[in-house]
């Protein structure tokens, strides 16, 4: 079996993470503090209840994605005045993400592998602290 096939999101999978992540709540807790794996098992567990499963290290990985996506698209479009680009999710993304000033900055591209370098070892770190499993959702 392709695993590649197995992990492919749909649009109608991706729609309902970007609903999810779009949330005020959601977006308060993610901005609020360096433990993001809570959040992600949250949305995780929100997606199941829609017939939706994915693992929460999938949920960070495709919002991982989603991000940088639309980072590389926002990066483009500041340097450049009249070749604008867009992509599937990039509205979406903008209307939760385009007041962040992470994704507004012109960081160089070095510069956001440190900070996703940095915030992924924090991550992995604290989650090997608790138990996931305790954790009632609350997002």
């Amino acid at each position: 079996m392709d695993t590649k096939n197995v992990d492919r999101w749909s649009d109608d999978e991706v729609q309902a993470l970007l609903s999810l992540f779009a949330e005020e709540s959601i977006q308060q807790q993610l901005h609020g503090a360096t433990r993001n794996d809570k959040v992600y098992a949250c949305i995780s567990a929100r997606l199941g209840d829609l017939n939706i499963h994915r693992s929460s290290k999938q949920v960070r990985e495709k919002l991982k994605k989603l991000k940088q996506d639309y980072k590389k698209i926002k990066d483009h479009n500041n340097r450049s005045g009249s070749d604008r680009k867009s992509g599937k999710w990039f509205e979406r993304l903008d209307a939760v993400l385009g007041h962040h000033s992470y994704f507004s900055s012109s960081l160089e591209a070095n510069d956001i592998t440190l900070l996703e370098a940095i915030h992924d070892e924090t991550e992995t770190e604290e989650s090997n602290e608790g138990n996931l499993h305790e954790f009632s959702c609350y997002c």
